[in-house]
């Protein structure tokens, strides 16, 4: 699969770009800021779908494990992140 960008607001949880986008949700947050033991989590309401991203920040360097679970069209998606 091709790779995507995107960027998280870690002050609202909005999610921009080409992967698992919000600017049609209804309401976005942050549920988990994270830290070095904690991932990022943030949860966005489309109505009747929600999507959650979680970002394991705790993992070492700059590169970070993401997964985001969509209920609508994409699904599960995972990758990596700075």
């Amino acid at each position: 699969m091709k790779a995507g960008s995107f960027s998280v607001s870690r002050v609202t949880g909005e999610i921009i770009g080409d992967v698992v986008p919000t600017p049609m949700a209804k309401s976005t947050r942050v549920v988990n800021k994270g830290t070095k033991e904690n991932s990022f989590k943030a949860v966005a309401d489309f109505g009747e779908q929600y999507q959650l991203i979680e970002v394991q920040e705790f993992v070492t360097g700059e590169v970070k494990p993401f997964v985001a679970s969509s209920m609508g069209g994409a699904g599960i998606v995972t990758g990596t992140c700075k």
